[in-house]
Order: structure tokens, then sequence, then C-alpha cells
């Protein structure tokens, strides 16, 4: 089985299983990448394009090697990979149901609304590994103050 060129990385991170792992780099790449998918999405629901780059985006984020286990990292870490994850899985089902049902204005808060709760997963996984993009303060959860 070949796989195109541009799926060198998906192809080298699904070596994972055979013990070499991705790094925390191609992670914040895979996760900045969606982020930016999700917030596409999240303006312009009903843009078929917009929800395919979202689909095609999340093809890493779904990947065993994106979140496989590494005893090494931080216990949150690990969390937030599978959360992403998981997240990531539900809209890329929601997308699919939707790509072949037809689109309507139906389909735009079910894909939205979980891509909104995506995009939290995938900001707290930013921030744990450091790489946290500078970003609209309406587009992010506020964070509560203490005192």
């Amino acid at each position: 089985m070949t796989l195109p060129t541009r799926r060198c990385c998906l192809r080298q991170s699904a070596l994972a299983h055979d013990g070499i792992k991705m790094k925390l780099s191609e992670i914040e790449r895979i996760a900045k990448a969606a982020v930016n998918a999700c917030l596409a999405v999240i303006n312009h629901p009903k843009d078929s394009f917009v929800r395919e780059r979202l689909f095609n985006s999340l093809a890493e984020v779904v990947d065993p090697a994106f979140f496989e286990t590494d005893q090494l990292r931080r216990g949150s870490l690990n969390h937030l990979l599978r959360q992403a994850s998981v997240w990531g899985a539900i809209v890329r089902n929601r997308i699919d149901i939707f790509r072949h049902a037809g689109s309507g204005d139906a389909s735009a808060p079910s894909i939205q609304h979980p891509a909104r709760d995506l995009q939290h997963v995938l900001y707290a996984l930013l921030d744990e590994l450091g790489g946290l993009p500078s970003v609209q303060s309406g587009s992010r959860i506020p964070r509560r103050r203490s005192g």
C-alpha cells in the first residue's frame, strides 16, 4: 500500500505502535491546524468548504499515533491528547453524516457545537505544550479569576 506524498507525516507517525513516538512539535503543528479549521467552522458552519477542510485536518487528530500514550509524558498531556482524538472523531462523524444527508440549516449547530468543544480541548492541549497561539478574546473560554 502506497500513501500519497502529502501524507508522509501520517505514514511516519503511524509507526508509533512499533516504538516510534510522534514528536511534541508535530502534535503542536497538528493541533494548531485543527484549531484554525475549527474556528472557520464555528464562524461559517454552513460553508461546505470549511467543513471539508476541518474534516481533513482532523484525520491526523484521530490517528492513533497522535494520542499514543507515552509514559514519559505528563498524565494531563496524555489525557488531553485522548480527549482531542475523541472530539475529533465526533466532529468528523457529524460532518460525514451531513455530507451524505445533504447540508441544511439543521446541520450547522450539530457540527458547530462539537467543533467549539474540540477547539477548547485543543487550546488546552496547546497551552499544555506551551504553544498557545494568540487568538481573539471572543473565541476562547474565559478563564475564571480567583479572588
